[in-house]
């Protein structure tokens, strides 16, 4: 099984939630995410790959859930894959998509990622989205 992490990253625009996607190298829109490194925590690990995938800071809120999938790695084989989810909040860092493994990064307006994600985006990525914006429809003053 492969074990990965990311989250939904949040800003706040002058009282909007936007959330934060990445272009994939295969023309599909997705959460920032990754593998984890030797040691290192789920938490952590979500932490990191935001920021080395989008340049932004963002500290961790809460857990929304996770995704399973299999995918056939170049060689052939079937991968187990499981991606573990955080709703995170931007703290920090400038805006700037990390190229070597991802197309692009993109703010897109809560009230419009769903459409977008469901016209461009992974079907099994959409609950952990709508667990963010629900959380965020609630809480609407968290930063």
């Amino acid at each position: 099984m492969d074990v990965a992490a990311g989250g939904v990253v949040i800003e706040w625009r002058d009282g909007e939630p936007y959330v934060l996607l990445i272009a994939d190298r295969f023309g599909r829109i997705t959460l920032p995410k990754g593998h984890l490194e030797n040691g290192e925590t789920l938490e952590q690990a979500a932490v990191r790959e935001v920021q080395e995938e989008t340049g932004l800071r963002a500290r961790i809120v809460r857990f929304l859930g996770e995704t399973r999938y299999a995918f056939t790695d170049p060689s052939g084989g079937v991968i187990d894959k499981v991606v573990h989810y955080y709703l995170m909040a931007v703290s920090g860092g400038t805006l700037k998509a990390q190229l070597e493994e991802i197309d692009g990064v993109q703010w897109v307006k809560a009230n419009d990622v769903l459409a977008l994600q469901d016209e461009r985006g992974y079907p099994n990525n959409r609950p952990i989205i709508e667990a963010a914006l629900a959380y965020v429809s609630t809480h609407p003053s968290f930063s």
